[in-house]
């Protein structure tokens, strides 16, 4: 029996972050080839990202304002990222949107309620923009249907 996700990483190198801005072009076409392949499969595709080159920067990655720029121009650029992300990367992803900002501020109340702000949000606009998306490209509504029910099982 096929899964009903499959998981796609693509890996964003720190100088396409801080020199590069058509790194979230390739973001674009991967997003959108995801979407494709969900309808003609008939599963789930979706996107784990990593942020590779700061391994030996002592800072945690949503303390460094290039990623959160980035990552801030990346959900801007492609608004159904989100619906593609896997929950970890999202929640991820809402952390760097958040940033920059320290590893004492993360763990501040009013933080922790800006954070929650900012999940609840893409999460209503990623659902929005990916569904969106899978309907140009053919979905039916069972799929649609279908996905809907994996996301409020993850959530």
């Amino acid at each position: 029996m096929q899964s009903e996700v499959v998981i796609n990483v693509l890996t964003i190198p720190r100088h396409e972050i801080e020199t590069n801005p058509s790194s979230i072009d390739a973001l674009m076409g991967t997003v959108d080839l995801l979407a494709e392949n969900t309808v003609k499969e008939k599963r789930r595709h979706l996107l784990e990202i990593g942020i590779s080159g700061y391994g030996e920067d002592p800072r945690e990655l949503f303390e460094i304002p290039e990623v959160c720029d980035w990552a801030k121009r990346a959900f801007q650029l492609v608004p159904s990222l989100y619906y593609f992300l896997t929950a970890d990367c999202q929640y991820r992803s809402v952390g760097w949107l958040c940033g920059p900002i320290s590893t004492k501020e993360a763990n501040s109340k009013s933080f922790r309620n800006r954070f929650n702000e900012q999940l609840a949000s893409f999460t209503v606009k990623g659902i929005m923009h990916g569904e969106n998306i899978l309907l140009k490209k053919g979905a039916d509504m069972p799929l649609i249907e279908r996905i809907r029910g994996h996301i409020r099982a993850s959530t």
